[in-house]
């Protein structure tokens, strides 16, 4: 009995000893499978579904409404909190009362891939959009210190949501209710750090707000084309265009020629030592650029390093700007020096200052320096006379050879012999920050001023033709004014600060306008090709081009 037992119990030992080693080879290869793959992260998205791809401008807006919003921590800002990490993103804060339970929207269509409310612990909720442009490209939007309610639930991962969905709300972080919104090209299932040890852009961050105001820019109709420039430094070399329409550029260490739609022409790789601080061209072929040591180099137009000038002067920040006969440097001690196209020198001009607007015709030179300062200069650079204006003031050159020169309380004409006669006197102008232009086709003079935000145009015979007022936001204004007139009826009005506005000149009406990222101090350059019709802006860190002509251009 206790033996049929024993026997009884091995057969049923052995029995499951056998079915647990058939279950195990069954499962092996189950097993090798899943050691093989990566451990997939607890907030990962299941199916997902097909979202909109962005397309158009419209489709791309603020989290928060910017009226009422103020950035409080911008990005790229250092912060002595966390060991002098830098931000990663904008924090926006409101203006008129606290954020806490105000909702937060997406940027633009997308997908959710992380949406988790203790994504930040203390410091609250996290939601992760992943963005597709129709033109390639992918991108995600980060939304930290956020909350859900009672009635707003983080959108669930994997779904789509489109410009302006709520997606949380306003939470209290430390130390203070606000939003940090940012975007980055990677990791679209972690929070992140919000702070990050080196310059964020170099691990794939994005500025936001200048994110959002060129994305707009380039989904524009009239787009073609865009340049971004390596060096994050102000725009002290701003571009030339040649004759044919090609683009020639410095970008770090590069000198760049680019043709019209785009494509690289020649480039090439300065020495280390080459510190350029200004470029002009001295005649159809070569271009002189002045370097910050002291030297003038010659370069050919169509590429190549020609020459290079040792002018014995210890620095140069600006120029060169070339007259008829001259050729003319401004040294770190602001000192004008005034050589011939020989190199020979012929005078010099002590405390002269940085040099503010330049106005060249073929007989006379106006330069307005940032003090006020007027130098008028002849065809061989000697000075003709020179005088302080107390008010901000414009200079323009005027086809018939001579400068006009605009305040707030004047607009007079200097002619090539230093003659002067008042221009204009029916009406006040507007004074403030000023710029100018003549159109000779149209026989007027534009000025712009800047306290009123308004443009005047006035016949040549001192007639008022038409004044526009621009509707801008109430705490907005344009800074760095500088505008072009690229056919008889297209003038581009610029601003350092991104605004770019296409007017008729015959009727002051405006035609279109643009946004781009700009910022006061970091300049300002436009050109026109007119072969190809297409309008060129260098703002920030930046070169883009539009197809102005059949976009704003002429009609009739």
């Amino acid at each position: 009995m206790v033996r049929t037992k024993v026997t009884l119990l091995g057969r049923r030992q052995r029995f499951a000893r056998r079915t647990l080693l058939i279950l195990v080879l069954l499962a092996t290869p189950l097993i090798i499978r899943a050691l093989a793959q990566p451990p997939q992260p607890g907030n990962a998205a299941p199916a997902l579904q097909q979202c909109a791809s962005i397309s158009r401008p419209e489709q791309l807006d603020y989290p928060v409404d910017t009226n009422h919003y103020r950035i409080v921590n911008p990005f790229g800002r250092p912060n002595v909190r966390y060991g002098g990490r830098i931000h990663v993103g904008d924090d926006w804060s409101r203006t008129d009362g606290l954020a806490q339970g105000e909702p937060v929207r997406a940027f633009a269509p997308g997908r959710v891939t992380y949406a988790d409310p203790t994504g930040w612990g203390r410091d609250k909720g996290v939601v992760i959009l992943e963005h597709r442009f129709a033109s390639g490209g992918t991108f995600y939007s980060v939304y930290g210190h956020i909350d859900e309610t009672e009635a707003i639930d983080f959108p669930a991962r994997g779904t789509c949501v489109d410009t302006g969905d709520v997606i949380g709300v306003i939470g209290d972080p430390r130390p203070a209710p606000h939003l940090h919104f940012e975007i980055r090209d990677f990791d679209p299932l972690e929070p992140g750090p919000g702070y990050w040890d080196i310059e964020p852009t170099v691990e794939g961050w994005f500025p936001p707000r200048e994110f959002i105001t060129n994305w707009r820019s380039w989904l524009h109709p009239a787009y073609r084309w865009h340049y971004e420039f390596a060096t994050l430094a102000r725009a002290t070399v701003l571009p030339f265009m040649r004759d044919d329409g090609a683009v020639i550029l410095v970008d770090d260490h590069f000198l760049e020629a680019y043709a019209g739609d785009g494509e690289l022409v020649w480039q090439y790789r300065m020495a280390d030592s080459v510190d350029p601080v200004g470029m002009m061209p001295l005649d159809d072929d070569v271009l002189l650029m002045g370097v910050a040591d002291g030297r003038v180099l010659y370069w050919d137009q169509y590429g190549g390093l020609v020459d290079q000038w040792e002018t014995g002067l210890s620095a140069i920040v600006q120029g060169p700007y070339v007259l008829p006969e001259a050729i003319l440097l401004v040294d770190d001690a602001a000192t004008l020096h005034i050589f011939s196209h020989g190199q020979s020198r012929i005078a010099t001009l002590d405390s002269v200052g940085p040099i503010h607007q330049a106005a060249m015709t073929p007989q006379l030179t106006a330069f307005l320096t940032s003090a006020g300062q007027v130098y008028l200069l002849d065809t061989q650079g000697s000075l003709i006379d020179s005088f302080t204006v107390d008010e901000p003031a414009a200079i323009a050159a005027s086809p018939d050879g001579g400068v006009f020169l605009y305040t707030a309380s004047s607009l007079a004409y200097i002619s090539p012999d230093n003659a002067r006669e008042a221009v204009f006197d029916a009406v006040e102008l507007a004074g403030g920050e000023s710029a100018m232009i003549v159109d000779g086709a149209n026989s007027q003079i534009m000025v712009w001023g800047g306290d009123r935000q308004q443009l005047t145009a006035i016949t040549l015979t001192g007639a008022l033709a038409w004044q526009t007022q621009l509707a801008l936001p109430s705490h907005q204004g344009l800074h760095g004014v500088v505008m072009n007139l690229v056919d008889r009826c297209t003038l581009v009005l610029a601003a350092e600060n991104g605004y770019v506005i296409m007017l008729d000149p015959r009727t002051g009406h405006i035609k279109g306008q643009l946004r781009l990222w700009g910022e006061p101090g970091d300049g300002l350059w436009l050109g026109y090709g007119v072969r190809d019709g297409l309008l060129y802006i260098r703002i920030a860190h930046q070169l883009v081009a539009y197809d102005l002509g059949k976009t704003w251009g002429c009609t009739s």
